[in-house]
């Protein structure tokens, strides 16, 4: 028989990683992918929060609950939150499957702009997934991955390196730089060219450079700006002098202070 887990994620991990082999289950037979979903919901609603995994299996399964009836528009659906079918954009698609979480699941907390993110990468890039599932990036970073990769046509990366290099470049933060920084530095890992150790290096060494650059700008921009303010200051004083008519008195002094001015008798 062929099983599909639909709860229990974290504790089967748990068990994998503690060498357990055998656990005990609960099997449950259902007839259609809608019976999954509100079986997921029903075992979810008993907890006040739900996982990320649990809320990506419950974002899966409307998903595919929705591209069933797409694809199908004939068949009956014994699920009546199904038949309306809307035309198919991300944005559409997103504001409904929130709809239906939170039919689901009144309190859960997700927006659209989370959900459009991870289905642009579950249809684009899905080798990104097993990134998020195991809590090792979120959806937001692995979308800015997949946006840079998709900029440089290199969606089929964990083709072009091995496992371990994927790896650092996904997990680390400074793989993560040299995807998002520095194309040239990021095709000579994919072509062999350099290691990751000394990409590293090169990416650190580039990032101060620049850093660097923007701390001279920044001053040079404030002794500039201090430069300006003193010519002002020095143009408004001459200002004042220039378009002051005055008859002195004798033994009468002038005298311009903070932009003011003033004449003192000396009698």
């Amino acid at each position: 028989h062929k099983y599909e887990l639909l709860d229990g994620y974290s504790r089967l991990k748990i068990a994998r990683e503690l060498g357990i082999t055998e656990i005990p289950v609960e099997i449950y037979e259902t007839n259609s992918i809608e019976e999954e979903l509100d079986m997921i919901a029903g075992l979810n609603l008993k907890r006040r929060h739900l996982s990320k995994d649990e809320i990506i299996i419950l974002i899966d399964k409307i998903h595919e609950t929705k591209q069933n009836i797409l694809n199908h528009p004939t068949q009956n659906n014994t699920n009546p939150r199904f038949t309306n079918t809307l035309k198919v954009t991300e944005s559409t698609e997103s504001r409904y499957i929130k709809q239906e979480l939170k039919k689901l699941v009144p309190d859960i907390e997700i927006n659209e702009e989370t959900i459009r993110r991870y289905l642009q990468i579950k249809n684009n890039a899905p080798w990104l997934l097993q990134f998020i599932s195991d809590e090792k990036i979120g959806i937001k970073t692995a979308h800015e991955i997949y946006r840079r990769l998709k900029s440089l046509n290199l969606l089929d990366l964990y083709k072009l390196v091995n496992k371990d290099l994927l790896n650092k470049l996904i997990l680390t933060k400074s793989g993560r730089q040299i995807i998002m920084k520095d194309e040239e530095i990021l095709r000579k890992l994919i072509n062999n060219e350099i290691d990751f150790g000394y990409a590293v290096i090169r990416i650190k060494r580039k990032l101060q450079q620049k850093n660097s650059i923007v701390e001279d700008n920044n001053r040079q921009e404030g002794m500039k700006q201090e430069d300006d303010n003193k010519s002002e200051q020095e143009s408004i004083n001459a200002e004042i002098i220039d378009t002051q008519s005055l008859s002195l008195q004798q033994n009468s002094t002038l005298i311009i202070s903070d932009n003011e001015l003033f004449v003192i008798s000396d009698t």
